[in-house]
């Protein structure tokens, strides 16, 4: 098939792609921004049935012409998708406004106000990490980040007193010793 030819097909795939986008996309209805659902080898296929032969690095760059854009899921829904109780709402921004005016209190006497902040627990071990770092070669872990396999457990944890702009981080560490769990 020549060059022209499959020139001439584009308007038809695109049109084949988004009649199978129509109920597979989600966006932000204040901007033109949209995503799907289905990942570009499942539209190769679903195209394929209907006798269209297109690679996935085509459609990818149809769909971002057609404005869709590459997402990760962002961890961004408190309270684990449960709704909350107007009285739980209010009992929330009663413990931060009273935080709040502990903080006024003790700034007025010139005493120290600390916020602590804890963050998850890390696996301490040959884990597979988010990120990527320029090398020759990969950096081999194991197949299945089962805490099992940690030599223990990192506790990550902060603590920052607002007058003075100062704080700092700590890392609480938990070493498996036998069927027990030692702090260091």
């Amino acid at each position: 098939m020549e060059a022209g030819s499959r020139l001439k097909k584009i308007p038809e795939v695109i049109d084949k792609i988004e009649e199978l986008m129509k109920y597979e996309t989600a966006g932000d209805p204040m901007s033109d921004l949209k995503w799907t659902r289905k990942t570009t080898a499942k539209i190769v296929d679903a195209l394929a049935l209907i006798n269209i032969a297109v690679s996935n690095p085509t459609v990818g760059k149809i769909l971002k012409n057609l404005n869709f854009s590459l997402k990760t899921n962002v961890k961004s829904i408190a309270n684990g998708g449960k709704p909350r109780t107007k009285k739980e709402n209010e009992d929330r921004n009663n413990q931060f406004e009273y935080i709040n005016k502990m903080i006024i209190k003790f700034a007025k006497r010139r005493m120290p106000a600390i916020s602590v902040d804890t963050k998850k627990k890390e696996p301490i071990g040959n884990f597979k990490n988010p990120g990527t770092r320029y090398k020759r070669e990969a950096d081999l872990t194991n197949d299945h980040d089962f805490l099992t396999y940690a030599a223990g457990i990192a506790a990550l944890y902060g603590v920052y007193d607002q007058q003075k702009n100062k704080g700092f981080v700590s890392i609480g560490m938990f070493i498996k010793e036998g069927k027990t769990i030692q702090r260091v």
